[in-house]
């Protein structure tokens, strides 16, 4: 029996990438090339902060973890230096990107403004009953882990609550690039969450997200959600230049 990596659909919306055995399953699904599956290997491995800032990519090694030759991998890593996931070194070859303060900075004013745009466009409409639901799962989630000092996976629900909100936009275009964007600044949140004094703001900003999300309180929610996402600026002024 086969298994494939695919992009899930559920009622036509894409939802999350997954293994699947076999080719009967009652949602639908599109299998990906080689080398989208390597490309997503890559940024699973970034998004969960398995690889970080100036880890190396053995093309080969990733190559083995994934079963395909090393053709597909170099153009998944190609496309990943491409997006500014990756940087290719002269005599190091590629690793994952680190980016200057200016960089991050601009990741972050960057952020805010895709996020803002995007959200105005899925505020056009009612606040769907799916997302209220999968965004209060989402921040009592982040709530248990913060308790049980679970600080992995606290990041990564952190990022999801996000992700979340960017999937809920009609706009494609705009939606792949504020996806983009997130992934690329989920490269440094993990860094910057690292102080339980952080990690502890940033899920009261949640619940009082969540709370204003279920309410439908739309401008609140908006204006909150650029003081959150902005409020990393600060943090990366004060650190030194190199990162």
């Amino acid at each position: 029996m086969l298994f494939y990596l695919c992009r899930i659909f559920d009622d036509g919306k894409n939802i999350r990438m997954g293994t699947v055995r076999g080719v009967m399953m009652r949602k639908k699904v599109v299998r990906q090339s080689l080398s989208e599956q390597a490309y997503a290997l890559i940024i699973d491995k970034i998004r969960k902060g398995e690889l970080k800032p100036g880890d190396r990519i053995n093309i080969e090694e990733f190559a083995k973890e994934i079963g395909v030759s090393r053709t597909p991998m170099r153009e998944a890593v190609n496309r990943l230096i491409q997006n500014g996931f990756l940087e290719s070194k002269l005599n190091v070859g590629p690793s994952v990107a680190e980016y200057n303060r200016k960089e991050t900075m601009d990741l972050i004013e960057t952020n805010t403004i895709l996020n803002e745009e995007g959200l105005k466009l899925v505020f056009q409409n009612p606040i769907s009953p799916k997302l209220k639901k999968k965004i209060r799962e989402i921040v009592e989630k982040q709530k248990q882990f913060m308790e049980e000092g679970k600080e992995q996976d606290f990041y990564l629900y952190s990022m999801e609550f996000h992700y979340r909100l960017i999937e809920e936009c009609s706009n494609e275009k705009l939606k792949k690039l504020a996806m983009d964007v997130q992934m690329q600044l989920g490269i440094w949140v993990y860094q910057y969450q690292e102080d339980e004094k952080i990690r502890q703001i940033s899920l009261n900003e949640h619940q009082q997200l969540n709370i204003l999300l279920q309410e439908e309180k739309k401008k609140e929610f908006l204006e909150l959600l650029r003081r959150h996402n902005e409020k990393p600026l600060e943090f990366f002024k004060n650190i030194n230049e190199d990162l």
